[in-house]
């Protein structure tokens, strides 16, 4: 029997652990970077968001949201959940599986991808990001954080170390960081801000269906 693609449960419980001592507070800190530009109302997607960590902070700024938190790992999606226990009130479906398990007539006012399309290689993250634009209402945007392409020494050690654990441990399909802007230009989405933690090696972007008046 094959292992299964992008599979995430068997290191859920870590997975947290391990983000914070390779990259300390940047990736939390690149999802949150762009919220305040999401609607006070409305329904979101967010896809591949892992354990939820930043669930509670999204929930706070935007209580009225109502939110589609979609992970092919049931054991994230079981963490995440538990996040927001103590907040009865929040408007969040819980669906464990992937971009094809979208309801297929859903359309949404916001996307969020937060080091999702990481996993996949050119072409097949070309062919998940079409399959989600197509959920994107007429003027919606697109949140977006991912990794930038390594250009140090450090970084390319980084890079290399990163996906052959995941490969080992989650049989991620990607094999290095790609750009990203290649894909959004194809679905005629245009950058609207971005901000690099060069640093770290990651960045965070609001991408926009440009529409003629």
């Amino acid at each position: 029997m094959s292992k299964k693609t992008n599979d995430f449960n068997s290191v859920a419980g870590m997975y947290d652990s391990i983000a914070n001592v390779v990259f300390k507070k940047s990736l939390m800190e690149s999802q949150l970077n762009f919220l305040d530009e999401l609607p006070q109302e409305g329904h979101i997607l967010f896809i591949g968001g892992g354990s939820g960590k930043i669930l509670p902070d999204l929930w706070k700024l935007r209580p009225k949201l109502h939110i589609d938190f979609l992970d092919a790992s049931q054991k994230m999606i079981n963490k995440a959940e538990k996040r927001l226990r103590r907040k009865p009130n929040a408007k969040i479906r819980f669906i464990s599986g992937t971009e094809n398990d979208i309801e297929p007539d859903a359309t949404y006012d916001a996307i969020l991808t937060f080091f999702f399309l990481d996993l996949f290689p050119t072409e097949k993250k070309l062919k998940v990001a079409k399959k989600l634009n197509t959920h994107l209402k007429k003027g919606g945007i697109w949140l977006h954080a991912d990794f930038n392409e390594a250009h140090t020494f450090m970084q390319r050690m980084r890079e290399k170390s990163m996906f052959l654990f995941f490969k080992m441990v989650s049989n991620i399909e990607a094999d290095k960081i790609t750009d990203d802007s290649l894909v959004f230009d194809q679905l005629n989405l245009h950058l609207q801000r971005k901000k690099i933690n060069p640093k770290a090696g990651v960045y965070s972007a609001i991408y926009k269906i440009e529409t003629l008046d």
